[in-house]
């Protein structure tokens, strides 16, 4: 029987670690415009999954975020990372919602394991995305809805038969 993930780290662990990193920059963060944004939401990059993802933000005329997500069973496991930076084109507020949307560019890397029974071998899949994405947030107060998405072309001529990846992530956390 193979076990996976031996010697890496629990999921749990990264996000505690993401965690404490972002508590630190949104410490020195304070003093500043700027502000860290954390939350939690699903994935699209499962294919229709409900996986939950983890979004780490920086935002300031610029933002970046980190998305990371991924599960596991007896044969199938599927990690994904992806990593998007936005301008900000438009800010306001409706009612007593505040909105910021952005638009940039992105990259996601997915890696996918499975086997076709519990009992063969693991095969593996790395895929790449690349491509232009946006990002829109609401915001009552400290509490942050975020809609990210990224419209990644495939590097070979599918793209002009319409054949694009598209990975979203929905995301509710906090700002300080």
């Amino acid at each position: 029987m193979i076990r996976w993930n031996q010697t890496r780290p629990t999921r749990l662990s990264g996000l505690i670690g993401l965690s404490l990193v972002a508590c630190a920059l949104g410490s020195a963060l304070k003093a500043q415009s700027a502000s860290l944004e954390l939350g939690v939401g699903v994935s699209s990059v499962h294919e229709g999954r409900n996986v939950p993802a983890l979004r780490a933000t920086y935002v300031d005329d610029w933002s970046y975020s980190l998305h990371s997500s991924g599960a596991r069973t007896s044969v199938y496991a599927q990690n994904a990372w992806a990593l998007s930076a936005h301008r900000r084109l438009l800010q306001g507020e409706i009612g007593w919602f505040k909105f910021d949307l952005g638009v940039g560019a992105g990259a996601a890397l997915i890696d996918r394991r499975y086997r076709r029974s519990t009992t063969s071998a693991i095969e593996t899949q790395t895929e790449g995305v690349v491509g232009p994405s946006a990002s829109l947030r609401w915001s009552v107060g400290p509490v942050v809805l975020g809609f990210d998405a990224l419209f990644g072309l495939q590097p070979s001529l599918q793209h002009l038969a319409l054949n694009y990846q598209d990975v979203t992530h929905v995301t509710l956390g906090v700002r300080w």
